[in-house]
């Protein structure tokens, strides 16, 4: 059985930071204004807000979504999600927590996006996620108080823009990027965390066996992308597959044409009853999503390959109109008669 932690991430953040100090790793917080770049095009130092140069031979990017390093010094190219993930705005509002503490995270769906619940020891972290091209911030806002019941509550809440996507290249020239700085997938399966220490065990093991150069840095690229890009589809699939009909927001979502090769393709194989396993080796995918996962996501949508016994008969289910055209809206080819 897989699980996760609920853990405050700025509590986590100052124990990092304290190890880190305790293992003769310097810590200073600057205000990087400038970024000096040697003849060859790599980086050469940071340059401080007082003048300061800090050189060094490699330089990590977490300068969250504005990439300072990456886009903006080193021209890296940002590859938008927008396309195939609608979700582009946040609100936050802590509540108080209660005297039964739930081992477990609540997500759920709103008019426009999704709302998330956390327990901590001291308090709730809730937020909205949704799509500002279908609702103003302050409706959204509403949405949330309502849906906590604090309407008229005095916490305030926090409003955040996501940029969801990821860079062209993850690790270029001496500079690696890690966390927002390289790319970012709304956290509706908590992904976020998992993709940034993937990201630094895998460069780790392609810088050492590199010779401690770019020899592997193409490959890093390329593994680094296809993590994204599966986790992508993963979530693609939640609002792809929804069944709502009270906004346009969900069907807009279920009408979206824009999924990849790969998603269409296991979509296709589970809706023919199909082996997902089979299909899930057969594109690598277990590394990202396994069997287990795509089952527990896509077993509420009407095929349970094998066939259970108390299961109704799925051929009169898919001559019905509307899974007709949504399977035809994947660009599916589903034989009911199989």
């Amino acid at each position: 059985m897989e699980y996760g932690y609920h853990f405050d991430s700025h509590l986590l953040g100052h124990f990092l930071a304290e190890r880190a100090v305790s293992k003769v790793v310097v810590h200073r917080q600057e205000k990087i204004t400038d970024v000096s770049i040697n003849d060859n095009g790599n980086i050469a130092a940071l340059v401080t807000e007082s003048g300061e140069h800090i050189s060094a031979d490699f330089f990590v990017d977490c300068s969250g979504f504005s990439a300072f390093l990456m886009q903006k010094t080193l021209g890296v190219k940002f590859n938008s999600y927008k396309e195939n993930l609608f979700n582009d705005s946040a609100v936050v509002l802590p509540t108080a927590i209660t005297d039964n503490i739930p081992v477990e995270t609540q997500a759920t769906a709103l008019s426009n996006g999704w709302c998330w619940k956390i327990p901590l020891t001291n308090r709730y972290g809730n937020g909205y996620v949704y799509s500002a091209d279908f609702i103003s911030s302050d409706a959204a806002e509403i949405e949330l108080r309502s849906h906590l019941d604090c309407l008229h509550g005095s916490q305030s809440a926090r409003h955040l823009k996501m940029k969801v996507g990821q860079l062209d290249k993850h690790w270029e020239r001496n500079c690696l990027a890690l966390g927002l700085s390289q790319g970012f997938i709304e956290p509706l399966e908590a992904t976020a965390l998992h993709l940034v220490q993937i990201s630094i065990e895998l460069f780790i093991t392609e810088f050492e066996n590199g010779g401690f150069g770019n020899t592997h840095q193409a490959a890093y690229n390329s593994k680094m992308s296809q993590r994204f890009e599966r986790v992508r589809d993963y979530i693609v699939a939640h609002y792809k597959l929804n069944t709502r009909n009270d906004s346009e927001y969900w069907r807009a979502n279920r009408n979206n044409p824009k999924i990849s090769d790969s998603l269409g393709q296991l979509l296709d194989v589970w809706f023919n009853r199909g082996d997902m396993e089979v299909e899930i080796e057969r594109q690598n995918l277990s590394s990202h999503f396994n069997s287990t996962s795509w089952h527990c996501l896509l077993a509420g949508y009407g095929a349970f390959p094998p066939l259970a016994a108390k299961q109704p008969n799925q051929g009169d289910l898919y001559k019905d109109q509307k899974i007709q055209t949504f399977l035809h809206s994947c660009s599916l080819n589903f034989d009911p008669n199989k």
